[in-house]
């Protein structure tokens, strides 16, 4: 699946290993919303994914 694919079907989190992201220093991390990519320390990003998740499922929680 290409990036642009995913952000067309709405996945919201992008991962991406790469050669270049390691020798950044981990993998790169990109939410759907926001234009920026991050570099995630490998040690952090599984994580950081879950907390992410955690976010966005509460944004579409239905305020009771």
């Amino acid at each position: 699946m290409k990036f642009t694919d995913a952000d067309q079907i709405g996945i919201p989190i992008r991962t991406a290993i790469s050669s270049r992201s390691l020798k950044s220093g981990g993998v790169e991390l990109k939410l759907r919303k926001e234009k920026e990519r991050n570099t995630i320390p490998l040690s952090e990003i599984v994580l950081l994914v879950k907390t992410k998740i955690r976010q966005l499922e509460q944004e579409f929680q239905p305020e009771t």
